[in-house]
């Protein structure tokens, strides 16, 4: 009915991960705004087709937006991070700590034909970051995977080289406790260091004009996201995440969720 409706100009897709680039598809093919959660896509074919169609959208002249649920980049936190590592015109190193937690194996998330498993449902909001506080494109991703310890093969590695000469390490384990802070960022550059500590507080050494912040309560940029996206939709403008960066990311997390389950982007 959504699709149908004359009166409906955008369409947030929160299904399973399986549909999201057959609903994105046939979004933009009637001239929807779309909001869609991670992944973008399941493989590199899919990828291609959600091209595709914004392609034929943009030749007939629809100026449609397309977005994905990278919340991390509208956290208070890191938009503070993002104004000082900007300031700074040399390489970061970025070392990211996920306490990810174990999840069944009999969760959907974990069935690679519905979910293409966490690496590619998850660890793709961590690759995303990265590239968006380096503000560089990636060159290179590889994955070190933990020998048999199990569980499921989500306890990695991650290395990324981006082109400005930074490079950053995801450490997406599922092997620790649940007392432990989900997530840590670390970025050293030129002397400074910024330490990010779950979304919470942020800590500063070497900066003139800044040694922390903290929040009340933990904020991981949901509501600004959708706030963001609402307004740009309204006004119109640019898209606010490129969709050149939206591209590579799914790209990138595709690529290392093959190497952890290679038959996983085989369709």
């Amino acid at each position: 009915a959504v699709f149908d409706d004359e009166a409906v100009n955008t369409i947030c897709i929160a299904t399973r991960h399986d549909s999201h680039a057959e609903l994105v598809c046939r979004a933009l093919s009637v001239g929807k705004h779309v909001f869609v959660e991670k992944p973008l896509a399941m493989n590199a074919d899919e990828l291609e087709r959600i091209r595709h169609a914004l392609q034929v959208s943009a030749d007939r002249g629809t100026n449609t937006h397309l977005m994905v649920g990278f919340n991390r980049r509208f956290s208070p936190l890191v938009v503070k991070m993002k104004e000082l590592l900007d300031s700074v015109h040399a390489p970061k190193v970025f070392v990211y700590t996920v306490n990810a937690g174990s999840v069944d194996h009999e969760h959907w998330v974990n069935d690679l034909n519905v979910g293409g498993g966490r690496i590619l449902g998850e660890a793709c909001h961590f690759v995303d970051l990265i590239r968006f506080l380096a503000a560089s494109p990636i060159e290179s991703a590889e994955l070190q995977k933990m020998g048999d310890s199990g569980v499921a093969n989500d306890d990695v590695s991650i290395s990324l080289k981006l082109a400005n000469g930074s490079i950053g390490t995801i450490n997406y384990l599922t092997n620790g406790h649940k007392s432990f802070a989900k997530e840590r960022l670390e970025v050293f550059t030129h002397g400074r260091v910024l330490q990010m500590d779950n979304f919470r507080k942020l800590q500063g050494w070497g900066w003139k004009e800044f040694r922390s912040q903290r929040l009340w309560r933990q904020d991981k940029g949901q509501n600004a996201c959708s706030e963001a996206f609402i307004s740009r939709v309204s006004s119109g403008g640019q898209p606010l995440i490129p969709v050149d960066e939206l591209f590579e990311v799914s790209e990138v997390s595709i690529r290392l969720a093959d190497a952890v389950n290679p038959q996983s982007c085989e369709k």
